[in-house]
């Protein structure tokens, strides 16, 4: 299933040609649409009364600016996006919203050292996670621009799998080199420390094969590792031993409780130096 319609937010803030490139890269493997946005203040309600003109000439000024700083990065990017949009209010509900109603099926934005609350409370990167009805791909700033040449999928030997698989499968099958790492936490298989760990790898491994056969066959060769550590550590130190360009990882819908102790996706999105592609569960 190729995606279709990538939607890239731009942080015009963090100016940065690497997240167009990148996101243009992506749309060539499966041909898809490549829109661009990026979201500006709101500032209808600090204006009453006569003071109306006055912000309705400052958003006019907004407006262009952020568009004249659109079109400069895309030519920095030598990339042609096929719509631009220019959003307002709060920019990850904006970004978002608009991507829902423009039927966009994944959304790519940058995901950038974090510095202060923000890398605590996540910013612009964890509203995204938690609130985009799509997959994801977070753009690591610090990565060269070109394409996509070596992915890590990693998978956690759950039923999620199969649909991981399934959504990527004809998106990276071109790729010239990917591996298949499944990385279990120590305390969801205690059954492994207190038996030869070499055994439950093999036993995993084995399961992994016989239920992905189809999927894993398209990518041949390929690798297939197990190990049991914390998984954002684990998919993280695959990533750069392996020096693969693009992490391939479910992200689950997070409680409330999420928010605030952080998923794997979120641990991994604040420690990683790699681009990231997140899938969202099955749809119900």
């Amino acid at each position: 299933m190729p995606y279709r319609h990538l939607f890239a937010a731009v942080e015009l803030d963090n100016p940065n040609a690497v997240v167009i490139q990148r996101a243009a890269a992506f749309a060539r493997l499966s041909g898809a649409q490549l829109s661009l946005a990026t979201a500006i203040p709101d500032l209808q309600a600090l204006y009453h009364g006569p003071e109306r003109h006055v912000q309705q000439s400052f958003d006019q000024t907004l407006v262009a600016s952020a568009r004249e700083d659109l079109d400069a990065l895309c030519r920095k990017a030598r990339v042609v996006p096929d719509e631009v949009h220019i959003l307002r209010g709060d920019a990850d509900r904006a970004v978002v919203e608009e991507a829902h109603s423009q039927d966009a099926d994944l959304i790519v934005f940058d995901n950038h050292d974090r510095h202060g609350l923000d890398h605590f409370i996540g910013g612009f990167g964890l509203g995204l996670l938690h609130r985009a009805h799509c997959d994801l791909l977070a753009i690591n700033l610090g990565v060269k621009a070109g394409g996509f040449s070596s992915s890590l999928i990693a998978l956690g030997n759950d039923p999620d799998d199969a649909w991981l698989m399934q959504r990527v499968t004809s998106q990276l099958k071109q790729a010239p080199q990917v591996a298949v790492h499944v990385v279990r936490p120590p305390w969801r298989e205690p059954w492994a420390s207190i038996n030869d760990i070499e055994k439950a790898q093999l036993q995993i491994a084995a399961r992994v094969r016989a239920q992905l056969g189809d999927a894993l066959r398209e990518f041949s060769p390929f690798e297939l590792r197990v190990e049991f550590d914390t998984p954002s550590t684990g998919i993280e130190a695959a990533a750069s031993a392996g020096a693969h360009d693009l992490i391939v990882m479910g992200s689950g819908r997070h409680s409330q409780l999420g928010w605030h102790l952080g998923s794997t996706a979120h641990n991994l999105l604040s420690r990683t130096r790699h681009d990231v592609l997140l899938v969202r569960p099955r749809p119900q």
